[in-house]
C-alpha cells in the first residue's frame, strides 16, 4: 500500500491506525463522510482530545522533518480557542494569515487534518444529510465533507502545507461516471485530470490564494 510507505518514510508507521471501511453501495461522497465520522466516533469513545486524520492518497512533502513537526506543534498550541480543524494539507479557497505560519482558511480536500475535541464531537454527531450542505461552498467544492468543513468558519491551516494528495484515482466519483463526458467541465471532474491538477497545483495554489489575500482591497479589479 502506497500510503504505508509514506508513513514509514516520515516515521508515522507505528503511530497510525488503519480504518478500512466498506464502500458505500450508492454514493461515494456519503461513504467518505461516514468513514471520517466513524474515525471521529472512535476517537471520542476513547477520550482523545485531538487526532490526525489522513486519507489513503496522502503524500508528505520533503519539508516534513523533525524541526517542521515541532513548528507544527507550536502553531497548533497557539491556535484560537474555538478552532476545530487544522489542515496540514488542503486546497485553499480563501485564506488570511493569523500568524506567520498559520492561516485562517476555507478549503477543499480532507486528506490531512488535525481535529480537536470540538471538531471530533461535531463530526461524530452528524450523519450525512444533503440539506445540511445547502450553502455557497457546495457550488465551489461539491457536497462532500470538505464543503461542510468550509462552512464551519473555525478551520485553520499550517503554512506552508506539508501534505498533498497523490494522483491516484479519487473515490469521490462513482465508477460508472468516470470518463462520461457530457459537459465541458466534466473533462476535468470525470477524468484523471482532476486528481493530477489537485496534486500538482495544491502547493502553488496556497501561495496564490495567500497573495491575493494580502493585496489591498482597494486595488483589486
Amino acid at each position: 500500500m502506497r500510503v504505508a510507505a509514506e508513513f514509514h518514510r516520515v516515521g508515522l508507521c507505528r503511530r497510525v491506525i488503519f480504518y478500512r471501511p466498506q464502500r458505500h453501495p450508492r454514493d461515494p461522497i456519503i461513504g467518505i463522510w461516514e468513514s471520517h465520522r466513524a474515525v471521529a466516533r472512535h476517537a471520542c469513545e476513547r477520550g482523545h482530545e485531538r487526532i490526525l486524520v489522513l486519507e489513503d492518497d496522502v503524500r508528505f512533502t520533503r519539508a516534513l522533518r523533525p524541526r517542521k513537526l515541532r513548528s507544527i506543534a507550536r502553531a497548533m498550541r497557539a491556535l484560537p480557542a474555538d478552532w476545530q480543524i487544522f489542515y496540514l494539507g488542503h486546497w485553499a479557497l480563501r485564506a488570511r494569515f493569523v500568524r506567520r505560519n498559520v492561516l485562517r482558511t476555507q478549503s477543499a480536500c480532507t486528506h490531512a487534518y488535525i481535529a480537536n475535541g470540538s471538531g471530533l464531537t461535531w463530526l461524530a454527531a452528524r450523519a450525512y444529510e444533503r440539506i445540511q450542505l445547502d450553502h455557497r461552498w457546495t457550488r465551489v467544492i461539491g457536497r462532500g465533507l470538505d464543503s461542510a468543513f468550509a462552512s464551519l468558519g473555525t478551520t485553520y491551516a499550517y503554512f506552508p502545507l506539508v501534505a498533498i494528495q497523490d494522483t491516484s484515482p479519487s473515490d469521490h466519483l462513482r465508477p460508472e461516471r468516470r470518463g462520461r463526458i457530457r459537459k465541458l467541465r466534466q473533462l476535468i471532474t470525470h477524468t484523471r485530470a482532476r486528481e493530477i491538477l489537485l496534486s500538482k497545483l495544491m502547493i502553488p495554489n496556497q501561495f496564490l490564494v495567500v497573495f491575493f489575500s494580502l493585496w489591498p482591497r482597494g486595488q483589486r479589479t
